[in-house]
């Protein structure tokens, strides 16, 4: 996978969102601040001139959230500190890595699994669980997720 530039990745287009939202927050407080002081005009009129300025605040910060896919970029950022860590993770295991290599189906439904509990382990716990598991374990392991495999690409 090749390395993004920092100016490419989800965690710059997300600090360039809150910049920005901070920004529209900032004139928005402005605004709110100016119909605040509007002592010598009505309740009705003070109101009506805050309200706006919440309005706009919160209708700007929506649609440029909508409009920009922010729900999108703060997934990616968060799938890409993950995926870091579990890179490193692995990188740090050499022994993992042989494992993977010798059995990688099995090893797969293996890590699956164990991201489906709960409280989920860490990576290194899931990694050092697999490594105290035997080979012939893997082997049988391997053979039926094989199987298994095989069965779902006849049916199909």
């Amino acid at each position: 996978m090749a390395k993004k530039t920092f100016w490419k990745s989800n965690l710059f287009k997300v600090l360039l969102f809150f910049v920005v939202f901070l920004i529209i927050a900032f004139f928005g407080g402005i605004l709110f601040d100016w119909g605040y002081r509007f002592r010598k005009r009505t309740i009705f009129l003070r109101g009506t001139y805050m309200s706006i300025a919440v309005i706009w605040v919160v209708g700007c910060i929506w649609w440029i959230s909508y409009r920009f896919r922010f729900g999108d970029k703060w997934r990616g950022m968060i799938e890409d500190f993950y995926a870091h860590q579990e890179d490193f993770e692995r990188d740090m295991s050499k022994e993992y890595q042989v494992l993977l290599s010798k059995y990688p189906i099995a090893v797969a439904q293996y890590e699956s699994k164990c991201w489906k509990q709960n409280p989920r382990p860490t990576n290194v716990e899931i990694m050092d669980n697999a490594l105290k598991i035997s080979d012939s374990e893997w082997e049988e392991r391997e053979k039926e997720a094989k199987e298994k495999l095989n069965g779902r690409l006849e049916k199909h």
